[in-house]
């Protein structure tokens, strides 16, 4: 019976969750699955507008670090308060990332449409 006795230990009423490393970790990824799951959806939709990525990465940073702290999780609640408290905080840092991101484009089809002068090409790829 010993070696069936592991599949009758796991954790469920009156045994605790692991207390750190990765038995903690895959615990909490197999017991909260769909709440992990849950929370990505929530980080798809919120940062579909690429203005707020940066705060939708700190709601999800949120989401994970609460599952992983307390063993669980108020996913919309959580998500969204740090959504709300974090995009003025990085906006001007997403618009400042969006323009760099624009000008990375321009100048790689500069150098994409000059690739008949070598020197321009590369100047403008190098750039971009």
């Amino acid at each position: 019976m010993g070696f069936f006795s592991a599949q009758f230990e796991k954790e469920g009423p009156g045994r605790p969750l692991p207390t750190g490393g990765g038995a903690r970790y895959f615990a909490l990824l197999f017991s909260q699955l769909w709440k992990l799951i849950g929370a990505n959806l929530l980080f798809v939709l919120f940062s579909l507008p690429v203005l707020t990525l940066p705060a939708a990465l700190c709601g999800l940073n949120r989401v994970c670090l609460s599952v992983y702290r307390r063993g669980s999780a108020y996913i919309w609640q959580e998500f969204f308060e740090e959504f709300r408290k974090s995009l003025l905080r990085h906006l001007p840092a997403a618009f400042l990332f969006t323009l760099l991101l624009l000008a990375a484009y321009y100048l790689m089809s500069l150098g994409l449409s000059n690739a008949a002068l070598p020197l321009w090409s590369v100047i403008f790829w190098t750039l971009g």
